[in-house]
């Protein structure tokens, strides 16, 4: 294989690999201009990797998550929340999008409002449960996630922005 550049998309932000290796899902917040963004799918297997799939989910996807299984990704976008109000691309809140893999393609499966300013997405161990941080409310929100909805269960105060999260355990 000959070594090459992947250009999934404009201002590639954030990226990961699926738990089996065989293909990875990238974050692409173009040029912050209020436009809206995407996210990509990557086929590692192939030969040379390439992009499968690229979806539109709305203004700067900051972050996103795979579940343990493989099975769900989870993205949060900012959605304009992290804007003037004056800008004529604001929002107050983000929102937080589920997409499944289904024959190389991004398929999307729930989307529920997230707080302003949105950052990082971490799933639970067992896929049921996902954490979604938010900048303007400095908490974490928790969903419960069945396999078709996301419901918002409650959230987490913290002291500051939860830009990043991550959750520790599993196989």
């Amino acid at each position: 294989m000959t070594k090459r550049s992947i250009r999934a998309g404009l201002a590639p932000d954030a990226i990961e690999i699926a738990p089996d290796g065989s293909w990875a899902v990238m974050a692409n917040i173009g040029m912050a201009g209020g436009d809206a963004d995407t996210i990509s799918l990557i086929d590692l297997e192939a030969n040379p990797p390439r992009v499968m799939d690229t979806v539109s989910v709305g203004q700067s996807p900051e972050h996103l998550s795979i579940s343990r299984d493989g099975k769900w990704i989870a993205v949060s976008v900012q959605n304009g929340s992290n804007r003037p109000a004056g800008s004529g691309y604001a929002s107050p809140l983000g929102f937080v999008k589920v997409f499944t893999v289904k024959n190389r393609k991004l398929v999307p499966v729930a989307e529920a409002v997230q707080g302003g300013w949105p950052q990082g997405v971490a799933w639970s161990n067992d896929g049921k449960t996902l954490l979604a941080g938010n900048m303007v409310e400095r908490n974490v929100w928790v969903y419960s996630f069945d396999g078709k909805q996301l419901k918002k269960k409650g959230a987490i105060p913290m002291s500051g922005g939860s830009a990043g999260l991550r959750v520790a355990g599993g196989n």
